[in-house]
């Protein structure tokens, strides 16, 4: 080790309190950019995970025609496993069935090989290994009230499921449809060989599954079979490997799982999720080095100021400027080789614990059927990938922050360190302070005003700093607010389950449900939406509609639903917001406009009054807008539609009216097509939709039911998880902020040691010391957000406009700024108290006599 580096190294231990801020820095850097390389490795593996459990352990499912076929893909070393798909008469009605909603299914068969591939979960017994041998649910067994257990032989009646469609008879499967018939085939015989727990690769499709004895010469081109195969690898390389196995071995007809490989980055240019996916994680590891590299470049250039003499001597002593550079890159090294471990290990911890709330929530909302906590667990995985880019982009960004002020230290000679010139830049007419701040704020704010001028360099530091971290911190909300208001994470409808029926079977269903339990609340939810492309069609695109805030709204087309409300609740409705109810039921068709498409309360609104009486030509029944109202979050009405559309609401005789009038003009048009929509409040989606389905098969309920949190429970945990991840994120941005302003300002006080000494020798009181202090807080302040207010603003509006999203215009968070102004000035202040009355009990004589910049 040279001279300049054992003086380096010396001057880090003698300097703890700079060497554990600037080291605290790096571990934060350093911890957030291994949160963002685990959770994305993390979650990916995740669904990987859920994927292969959900679909089986397979990849790819392969159509042969023959026998050598099927013996090169059982002897490519590259494919661990090969299982057989049987497509034997499989439709089943149970003779003891307690109803034939709950005894009607299909069944699924397979070679053993095939069979080892989807049985996913847990179950009893042993898998089936010839066309005797079943496996069944157990809620298969405990709906329909049988005694089955492993060993017993049953008989299963097997055949065809016929429904009528115009007339014609045609085969069906999946769910039981009320009126079907079953055609049967013959009683088979079977053995139980095992009992399955909800199995997430089969439960969704069938509560039986067969085995099957393969016989590879049957296969031929006539008698194609589908084999599925698993790979012995995945990893990136996969889908390129499927691709040449498909064309080594002619294989015409296949179905690759593209969404579990490109969990491990195998997929082709283009790809809809990865792309986007990638791209929003360089954005953030963008901002996290911004964010980092003001901190950390903060934390070395305090370093250098505070080594400004010791620099001059090394200088003087014969010191080149590439040892005096080198002098600060080996002083980032040693702090380098600390921050990154320790950083690290953070960043893990951290991302872990959260990562495993996260994943517990995700199985545990049964986003797929079958998945739980016995079968998937959220699992913490640093990949190579992982590892290699939290090295690269730490060491990036640790050289980054000390870049410039390395060059700064290589310029600094014997002459600046003992005339303090890079320090203080500035002459005496610049010190010069107006007439009007000592009028205003007296003596101390003159002081305080001269001190800003004075420290040149150190008070640039602090102030850019102070308004870097503004700036990082309100551009990071207002994207991620964009981004949650464009992905419609809140959007929800305020229903989990819908019951469609005819017009006609309007009072029965109604009857029916007022008798259900489990049920807090129902109500007519029957709409129909249109799009309009580029607002054209509807005459919607005109900017005198809309507000200024909105004036772009139509310009990229927007979706305009047509909801048809209860009576009853349409009236209140519109009492609620000063609008006569009376006219919307008259021939004239009007109807309500939501003037709102945020979803939030006391948000801008969309339309000007001219908007009223315009009609939308093209949404099936030309409607007028012939009131406005407010949205309210606790009202379902306001809720029916996604955000950023467009809603209207009339009352459903209304609808009825237009649809029997529309009836009478148009044969084509039959009165059965008035449709009855209801949606549902409950807390027990599941248990309540069984209920309904099995009234509907039995012919009580006379509708078709559908569980919409089921189809949209992914839609809900990714809403969460982007919430989570969003929130964490502006936590962490928020953290940076306060610690860079406190380190700012608490280093620069520490080196204004012997300027407060001198002051106090002349006579400074501690009011005017605490006044000239305070003074200064409110004027560092003031000058940070005169430029950190406005760039900001900026800043959302260019990404506002990048973005291209007319439907979430740009609009400021005035709370917001004004709130974060505020606590940049209370943090400020007392940092600067703080950091003062750490100076309190100093002797002025020895703090004037030490040697210090």
């Amino acid at each position: 080790m040279n001279i300049v580096n054992k003086l380096t190294l010396r001057h880090i231990k003698e300097n703890k309190g700079r060497t554990v801020v600037t080291t605290m820095g790096i571990i934060v850097s350093v911890a957030m950019i291994t949160a963002v390389f685990v959770a994305l490795a993390s979650f990916l593996n995740l669904f990987a995970d859920i994927e292969q459990v959900a679909s089986g352990y397979n990849v790819a499912t392969l159509t042969i025609t023959s026998q050598e076929q099927y013996d090169k893909l059982k002897a490519d070393d590259r494919i661990s496993d090969v299982g057989v798909i049987s497509y034997v008469e499989g439709s089943y009605q149970l003779e003891k069935r307690k109803s034939d909603y709950l005894g009607t299914g299909e069944m699924r068969s397979g070679d053993e090989a095939y069979l080892k591939q989807i049985f996913t979960g847990d179950y009893e017994g042993e898998i089936p290994k010839n066309a005797n041998e079943i496996a069944v649910e157990q809620k298969l067994i405990d709906k329909n009230n049988l005694d089955w257990k492993i060993g017993d032989t049953v008989n299963i009646p097997l055949g065809n499921r016929i429904i009528l469609v115009d007339g014609e008879e045609i085969t069906t499967g999946g769910s039981y449809t009320n009126g079907e018939k079953f055609d049967l085939s013959e009683i088979g015989e079977f053995k139980i060989t095992a009992i399955l727990h909800d199995n997430p690769a089969t439960v969704s499709s069938t509560d039986i599954v067969r085995g099957y004895k393969f016989n590879k010469d049957s296969v031929s081109e006539s008698n194609r079979t589908d084999v599925t195969i698993a790979l012995k690898t995945i990893n990136h390389n996969s889908l390129d490997e499927l691709n040449d196995i498909v064309k080594t071995y002619s294989i015409e007809e296949y179905e690759i799982k593209y969404s579990y490989l490109e969990m491990f980055f195998a997929y082709d240019d283009g790809n809809e999720m990865m792309t986007p996916l990638i791209s929003m994680t360089a954005f953030i590891i963008a901002i996290i080095i911004i964010a980092s590299v003001v901190l950390i470049y903060n934390a070395f250039a305090m370093s250098i100021s505070e080594r400004v003499r010791y620099l001059g001597m090394l200088a003087s002593v014969g010191a080149t400027k590439k040892q005096k550079r080198m002098s600060v890159y080996f002083e980032s090294l040693i702090l380098a080789a600390i921050g990154i471990p320790v950083g690290f290990a953070a960043g893990v911890a951290g991302i872990g614990i959260t990562l495993k709330a996260l994943g517990s929530k995700i199985i545990s909302t049964g986003m797929i059927m079958g998945i739980s906590d016995s079968n998937v667990e959220m699992k913490i995985v640093v990949p190579p990938y992982a590892a290699i880019g939290i090295l690269a982009v730490s060491v990036f960004t640790i050289f980054i922050s000390s870049f410039i002020p390395s060059r700064k230290a290589s310029r600094v000679t014997p002459i600046d360190a003992i005339r303090q010139r890079q320090e203080i830049k500035v002459k005496a007419r610049k010190l010069r302070s107006s007439k009007l701040v000592r009028a205003i704020f007296g003596y101390e704010g003159e002081l305080a005003n001269k001190n800003l001028k004075r420290n040149g360099r150190k008070a640039r530091v602090i102030t850019v700093s102070i308004a870097m971290s503004v700036i990082l911190f309100l551009s990071c909300n207002y994207f991620c607010d964009m981004f949650t208001r464009s992905v419609d994470v809140e959007g929800m409808m305020p229903y989990q389950i819908a019951v469609f029926a005819d017009y006609d079977k309007r009072e029965k269903v109604l009857e029916v449900l007022s008798k259900t339990d489990d049920i807090d609340k129902y109500y007519c939810v029957s709409n129909f939406y249109h799009y309009f492309a580029d607002g054209g069609e509807a005459k919607i695109e005109q900017p005198e509609y809309y507000t200024d805030t909105y004036k772009n709204f139509a310009d990229k087309g927007c979706y305009v639903y047509l909801n048809a409300i209860d009576d009853e609740d349409f009236d209140e409705f519109c009492k609620a917001n000063n609008l006569d109810y009376t006219q919307y039921y008259t021939d004239e068709n009007k109807a309500v406009v939501l003037n709102n498409v945020s979803h939030k309360e006391n948000s801008s609104k969309v339309f000007s009054n001219k908007m009223l009486g315009t009609a939308f030509d093209d949404l099936y029944y030309p409607m007028q807008a012939g009131g406005f109202a407010e949205y309210d979050s606790d009202n379902y009405i306001c809720n029916l539609n996604p955000q950023n559309t467009i809603s209207m609401y009339i009352p459903f005789s209304k609808y009825v009216d237009l649809k029997l009038a529309e009836a009478e003009n148009n044969p084509d048009v039959d009165e059965a097509d008035v449709l009855y929509q209801v949606g549902i409040e409950t807390d027990k989606h599941k248990e309540l939709t069984e209920r309904l389905n099995e009234l509907s098969a039995q012919g009580d309920l006379n509708g078709t039911v559908i569980d919409y949190e089921e189809e949209f429970q992914v839609m809900n945990t990714i809403a969460f998880i982007i919430q989570v991840l969003v929130y964490g994120f502006i936590a962490l941005i928020s953290l940076i902020t306060v610690f860079n302003i406190i380190n700012t300002i608490s280093t620069g006080i520490a080196l204004r040691k012997k300027e407060f000494a001198m002051l106090k020798s002349v006579g400074t009181t501690p009011k005017g010391f605490n006044k000239m202090i305070m003074l200064e807080s409110a004027f560092y302040g003031i000058k940070a957000m005169v430029f950190a207010l406005p760039i900001s603003a900026l800043l959302a509006f260019l990404m506002n406009k990048a973005m291209g999203m007319a439907t979430v215009p740009f609009e400021l968070n005035v709370p917001l700024y004004l709130a974060v102004t505020a606590v940049v000035f209370v943090i400020i202040g007392f940092t600067m108290l703080y950091s003062v009355n750490k100076l309190r009990d100093d002797s002025i004589v020895e703090t004037l006599k030490e040697d210090i910049s």
